[in-house]
């Protein structure tokens, strides 16, 4: 009997197709939860801070704001 045609083997997808897994949120320095989102800039100390790759966050759990540096 004739063998059946098989599919060609999977390629490794490019570099530039494969999405990086997300980055892990900090936890809240006052109450432990990962539950936090990145903040709005607010004012002049922000900008700057911005610049040196400070972010911003807020914990949706207890409403602390506190800054952790950007991973890029």
């Amino acid at each position: 009997m004739p063998e059946e045609p098989t599919e060609p083997p999977e390629t490794p997808l490019d570099a530039e197709t494969v999405e990086p897994a997300p980055r892990p949120m900090p936890r809240c320095p006052r109450c432990g939860w990962q539950n936090v989102r990145i903040s709005l800039t607010k004012g002049p100390l922000d900008l700057i801070l911005g610049v040196v790759s400070i972010q911003r966050f807020k914990c949706r759990s207890c409403g602390n704001y506190f800054r952790r540096w950007r991973r890029l």
